[in-house]
Parts: structure tokens; C-alpha cells; sequence
């Protein structure tokens, strides 16, 4: 029997959609993950908590020949005055790097392989918004959009700016232990290893949902891959 041709919707894109948002008031923040690119030519959200509609919320996210952009919403200023990017090639296609951006009330700051890649002025306020939140994405009229290419580990979001000394020590860890602390407000270790469900240790029930599907068992920054039994790795 043949039947009519019908174009049928898609979803290209995977990503974690998280439980509950981080609320405010904010007066202090730090976004870390390490992340492993395949892709930098376009932009992509690593942890995001904004809508490009909206004025509010926050977002790490990579850009264009390889930047780190952080953005900080104060619930008024469009997204060019709030939105703060590292100089091209601070991130290497295929290569694993820990990227923290972090914020102490008064200056943003971006690190990348715990050397710091730039610092800019930003006395707030921080809108947190009540967008969803989201790991591997962006959103865009309520939609998730801007999916990374690449591969993500140990994503951690804190309600308090770490300093540099704790952000090299996090960097030499290689991605090993989870974010701890009173001040941790989500952390995903990712190691479920299968299905849809991703689980936050931090205690703050910010447990997340895999959407359409996710890659596991890809092998974080400490996985020492130049021995026989692996072979290149390239999705």
C-alpha cells in the first residue's frame, strides 16, 4: 500500500535540561566545565540559564574561532553590554580544556586551563531570571537552541566567585572530583553512564533530564587515550 509522502518534524540537538533553575538574589557566581569542542564555528551554550529574548539570566558559552563568552543579565541592558568574550583561540578544537567563568560582585573574570583570559568590569545587578536551566545548550524564546558539539565533563555551577588558587587546583584535579561546598548550587559528575537521567550532587535537587539522547562513556580529561586498545576518537 503506498501512502503519501508527510515531512515529519525534528529535533537535531541533544543536550541536559535541568530540574529547577538557580534563583536569586545572586551576588556572587562562578560557571566551570571542562569541555572538549569539535566544532567552533558557531555559538554554542556549555551552562546557561537565559533566554536571548530576555534581558536576565546568565550563560557560559564558547563562540567563533574558538572565544569563551560569559554573560551576566542585569534585567535591563541589551545583551552586547552584558556579554563579555575572551580573544579568539582561547580554546583548541579537539582538546579537552577546563573553563571557569567567574564573578564576584564587582569584576568577571574567565579562565581557561586556570590561566586567566580576561577580566572585565561588572557591578551587577545579576538577574537570574527563571529560564530554564540548561547543560550543552542556549535558549531562545523558550526554546533550546545553539547546541555544543563536543563533549562536556564535571559542569558546576557555584553561588560564590573561586579564586584563582582553587581554580588551578580544580584544573590539576583533571576533571576527577565533583564541585563541593556549602556555596555549590549544581554539580554533575555525568556518570550515570546510560539513560536519560542525570543526577546533581550538590544537594540542591537540580537533578537533569538528557534530551534526545546523549554520547556516554566518552572519556573525560583524565583518560590517558595513547595506549593500543584505543583508537582516535572523533564523532
Amino acid at each position: 500500500v503506498a501512502f503519501p509522502a508527510n515531512p515529519q518534524p525534528i529535533h537535531p540537538g541533544s543536550y541536559v535540561a535541568g530540574a529547577r533553575p538557580v534563583e536569586g538574589p545572586l551576588r556572587a557566581l562562578t560557571l566551570e566545565c571542562w569541555v572538549r569542542p569539535w566544532d567552533l564555528k558557531s555559538l554554542q551554550g556549555v551552562i546557561t540559564q537565559e533566554d536571548k529574548s530576555a534581558d536576565d539570566g546568565f550563560a557560559l558559552g564558547v563562540g567563533p574561532g574558538g572565544y569563551v563568552g560569559f554573560f551576566l543579565g542585569d534585567g535591563k541592558s541589551p545583551d552586547e553590554l552584558v556579554i563579555h568574550r575572551t580573544a579568539p583561540a582561547a580554546l583548541i578544537r579537539n582538546r579537552w580544556h577546563h573553563v571557569v567563568a567567574t564573578w564576584d560582585g564587582s569584576v568577571k573574570r574567565i579562565y581557561v586551563d586556570a590561566r586567566e583570559a580576561g577580566s572585565w568590569p561588572f557591578a551587577g545587578p545579576l538577574a537570574a531570571g527563571r529560564h530554564p536551566l540548561r547543560l550543552g545548550a542556549m535558549g531562545e524564546d523558550g526554546a533550546a537552541t545553539r547546541f555544543l558539539d563536543g563533549d562536556i565533563a564535571q559542569p558546576a555551577i557555584y553561588g560564590r566567585a573561586l579564586g584563582a588558587a582553587e581554580i588551578a587546583a580544580r584544573f590539576a584535579d583533571r576533571g576527577l572530583k565533583p564541585a563541593a561546598g556549602d556555596a555549590v548550587l549544581g554539580a554533575w559528575p555525568l556518570t550515570e553512564e546510560k539513560g536519560e537521567r542525570v543526577a546533581d550532587v550538590s544537594g540542591a535537587g537540580r537533578d537533569g533530564t538528557v534530551i534526545n539522547h546523549a554520547t556516554w562513556m566518552i572519556g573525560g580529561p583524565s583518560l590517558e587515550a595513547d595506549v593500543p586498545r584505543f583508537g582516535a576518537y572523533e564523532p
